[in-house]
């Protein structure tokens, strides 16, 4: 499918329409502040080549980004960003995988269970985001992971899958506006290279945030969630404590690679 014409030109429109201060770390990140259609957003761009997209359940002993990062230092490894790891109703509501083992199955239900609220995991398709042994970083229509679950190193089931293979979803086309939640995080691909991870500060819609993916460069994209605290980015004051989480979604290096210069 083609992406449609009006987000195309939409997107085209994004270097002109934003405005965006980029800090150039060194450890194979790099973070800009951006305004777009009246938000500002938090882009974080991961050459995954050199980055670990490293999932973590909370609880316990992780109860926080900090704690989190805490964790990851013992394993000699340095927290780059740490964010919501996805939709969740209690625990993780769709396939959640930490270094090759699974801790939540993947989930082709079509319809929420009952007693459980309907929600946008079930706006299908949804996606899966994952780094596989490789390195290389992808998001798939969940129907496509079947079976292949055990590729995935790193991985987070969510929904809806706002671009694929540049078709736009259709909560996200226009005439539909939706919801301006409060804000809203998401993650896209722009090649087995790449991740992107784009928090909206302000409220947005659903077509205003494929467009602004769309406007990056990215064909994949899977929303991860709305009304979250935020990004958590250390040494570049994005520090918001989170409220309550199933998962964590972190990128990181080893420890030696992130003190490089």
């Amino acid at each position: 499918m083609r992406l449609p014409r009006a987000l195309t030109l939409a997107a085209s429109a994004l270097a002109f329409a934003a405005t965006s201060a980029c800090a150039q770390r060194g450890d194979g990140m790099s973070v800009s502040r951006e305004t777009f259609d009246g938000a500002e957003w938090i882009v974080a761009r991961a050459d995954m080549h050199r980055v670990r997209l490293r999932m973590l359940s909370a609880g316990g002993a992780i109860g926080s980004y900090r704690q989190a990062e805490d964790a990851l230092r013992r394993r000699g490894e340095r927290m780059l960003l740490a964010t919501n790891g996805g939709l969740f109703d209690g625990g993780p509501i769709g396939l959640h995988v930490e270094d090759g083992r699974v801790v939540r199955a993947l989930n082709l239900d079509t319809v929420p269970p009952a007693g459980q609220k309907p929600g946008n995991f079930y706006y299908l398709p949804n996606a899966v985001l994952y780094q596989d042994r490789a390195g290389n970083v992808a998001i798939r229509d969940a129907r496509r992971m079947h079976g292949r679950e055990s590729s995935v190193r790193d991985g987070t089931q969510s929904g809806p899958a706002l671009l694929l293979d540049g078709a736009v979803h259709r909560v996200a086309r226009p005439p539909n506006r939706g919801v301006a939640h409060r804000n809203r995080l998401a993650a896209c691909v722009t090649g087995p290279r790449e991740l992107v991870i784009v928090f909206a500060r302000q409220p947005t819609t659903f077509p205003q945030l494929a467009r602004f993916l769309a406007g990056l460069g990215c064909r994949d994209a899977v929303f991860l969630d709305a009304n979250v605290p935020g990004i958590y980015v250390p040494g570049e004051r994005i520090d918001v404590a989170p409220q309550s989480f199933a998962g964590i979604l972190t990128l990181t290096v080893p420890s030696d690679d992130a003190a490089r210069p």
